[in-house]
């Protein structure tokens, strides 16, 4: 499970590992959020931001869009 807001906060919940709030790095408010494994993940939002991990959300990269358009799912 995984819920993205504002202040670029989400919260990931790990199977065996509990909740736990992540700050991807940003202020913008997050709109979405997709893993597609148990490591690499991306968070989108306004502005155009996107942004990667790839060692399931303790780290993120932002991602280089070309655009300031939100970006919803």
């Amino acid at each position: 499970l995984y819920l993205v807001g504002g202040g670029g906060y989400c919260v990931i919940y790990y199977f065996k590992g509990g909740i736990r709030t992540v700050n991807v790095g940003i202020t913008d408010t997050l709109t979405g959020v997709q893993f597609i494994n148990a490591s690499v993940g991306y968070v989108w939002g306004k502005n155009g931001k996107m942004l990667k991990t790839t060692n399931g959300g303790i780290s993120w990269t932002q991602m280089n869009t070309g655009s300031s358009t939100n970006i919803a799912k």
